[in-house]
């Protein structure tokens, strides 16, 4: 099971690394209330397939879930448990064939990250016989799950601001602690910048005792 679950995720990222196309030019809200809002329609939604093996309970904190928010989405489930699917691999397989791929690295293994994500999720489209594809990647397997296709323009409207949020959370859990890192390396950069002029300092004093060089 472990081999048919390792060619199954492969053939998952495979099926989505289509070929390069245009994607929606679209702005996106990277604040903690976004992140918080697309983490909201990740574990609500897309959860009931997709796991996130690479954030844990505890790393909601830093998207402004509190400990009550945690404790009710979480269940039996420990703080430092990833975020699992509720559909096992024996199920997705019988399902859809495969082992839907994991999330938390998606923004950074598909070419436009949060853009990608977004177009994927708004290319959804009905012909006139009811069908639903996706236009970005025809034949995919993954359903419409926001029901897209079937919305109004009022509604799209509503899904697409979803959909953004959800990308954004989706390229925070592919670097969660990229933050965190940008505030270090300012540190860094400073004593590196104060331990070179130091250097400059006692590198003059040390050179100002000898003396000078005699004039052949």
């Amino acid at each position: 099971m472990k081999l048919t679950r390792v060619s199954a995720l492969l053939l998952g990222f495979a099926a989505l690394n289509v070929a390069a196309k245009e994607l929606a030019e679209v702005d996106f809200e990277r604040s903690p209330d976004a992140l918080k809002r697309g983490a909201e329609v990740v574990t609500s939604v897309c959860m009931g397939c997709h796991s996130l093996h690479y954030i844990k309970y505890r790393d909601l904190q830093q998207v402004g879930f509190s400990s009550a928010e945690l404790d009710k989405l979480r269940g039996t489930q420990g703080l430092d448990e990833p975020l699992l699917s509720a559909t096992t691999d024996e199920m997705a397989i019988e399902l859809f064939g495969l082992v839907p791929p994991d999330q938390s690295l998606l923004a950074k293994a598909r070419e436009g990250g949060a853009h990608y994500i977004y177009t994927l999720l708004t290319s959804y489209e009905k012909d006139a016989k009811g069908n639903v594809s996706n236009l970005l990647f025809p034949g995919l397997r993954m359903p419409d799950v926001l029901d897209y296709a079937s919305a109004d323009i009022a509604q799209r409207a509503v899904l697409q601001q979803q959909v953004r949020d959800a990308a954004v959370f989706l390229e925070w859990a592919s670097d969660p602690h990229a933050g965190e890192r940008r505030r270090i390396g300012v540190y860094v950069l400073g004593y590196l910048v104060v331990l070179t002029f130091l250097l400059y300092l006692i590198k003059r004093r040390v050179w100002a005792r000898l003396p000078p060089p005699v004039a052949r």
